[in-house]
């Protein structure tokens, strides 16, 4: 039943539209200019998609330029760079220690046990 009503009703759109732009062509622009605010508002689609861009869209886009400035490029770009930028000072600073010769590397060791010593005796 529901089947044949929707065959009914498109046929008689078929036949509608038949009517107004092969028989009547003057029609269409009769009606359109005598709905006047309506047929602009449907012709929009209710002015769904700007609705849609105002509320969703353009608040979206704003939040991720947000993301991408700040907190891309700063939080976690800040996060790596900082940590290299640490690692680097203070590779620049042990690099001095790793001469490759084996009597520093005993002597540091031999300091480094005299100071665990000295802190667990004096303490």
């Amino acid at each position: 039943m529901m089947a044949g009503v929707s065959v009914v009703i498109a046929l008689a759109g078929i036949g509608l539209a038949a009517f107004m732009y092969l028989v009547s062509p003057w029609l269409p622009g009769k009606l359109a200019s005598g709905l006047g605010g309506l047929y602009r508002a449907v012709l929009n689609k209710w002015y769904m998609d700007e609705i849609y861009d105002f509320l969703f869209v353009n608040p979206g886009k704003r939040f991720a330029t947000f993301l991408w400035e700040f907190v891309d490029a700063w939080v976690i770009d800040g996060i790596v760079n900082g940590t290299a930028g640490i690692s680097n000072f203070f590779g620049e600073r042990i690099r001095k220690f790793h001469t490759g010769h084996v009597e520093n590397y005993a002597l540091f060791m031999v300091t480094g046990v005299v100071i665990i010593l000295g802190f667990y005796l004096f303490a």
